[in-house]
């Protein structure tokens, strides 16, 4: 009786450290290594943007498309967030905006809602976002250039806004005047 009981405890032991080692071993050694490993892994990563615990990734993929992942950082591995969202950048429009909520946020209570787009006028050094409808959007807004002329902005807020129905966009030039209004 007492060796079967030793053989049930081995074994429930090692079903543990089975279980413990595949769960410590999920993930990547880098955002990048978790980015890459997709479907359609990116052509090229055109920012990287800390936030507490992890990192956004703007990157770019074939087809002249602009993607953005969050790449959250546990136990010394890189594991890839729910809520890519992917915008053209050949496109008419000077100034594009759009939002995404990142890690189901109200759900989850600890993710992020990013609201983000290209700026295709070289003249448009400032972004200012606020919802249709003059509700306030809590937060900076962030812009870099690319290589390929033009630039993105991005605000990144951890306060979930529920659906909206849409953004008014304002962009300005050095001097801050307003040269471009979305609505």
């Amino acid at each position: 009786m007492r060796s079967k009981y030793l053989v049930f405890c081995i074994f429930i032991i090692i079903v543990s450290l089975l279980i413990t080692q595949s769960y410590s071993s999920s993930g990547y050694s880098s955002p990048e290594k978790a980015l890459n490993n997709t479907n359609s892994p990116p052509k090229k990563i055109l920012e990287q943007v800390e936030v507490a615990d992890g990192v956004f990734l703007f990157y770019e993929e074939e087809d002249q498309v602009v993607g953005a992942s969050l790449i959250r950082k546990k136990s010394n591995k890189w594991i890839r967030g729910f809520g890519d969202l992917l915008q053209p950048y050949s496109t008419d429009q000077t100034v594009t905006g759009t939002w995404v909520n990142i890690d189901h946020l109200p759900a989850a209570g600890d993710g992020y809602q990013l609201f983000w787009g290209i700026v295709h006028d070289p003249n448009i050094t400032k972004v200012e976002i606020k919802y249709i409808g003059d509700r306030k959007i809590d937060g900076e807004v962030y812009m870099f250039d690319t290589p390929y002329g033009y630039k993105v902005w991005y605000l990144i807020s951890n306060k979930y806004y529920g659906s909206m129905p849409g953004l008014d966009i304002t962009g300005f030039n050095d001097l801050g005047e307003p040269i471009f209004e979305s609505h």
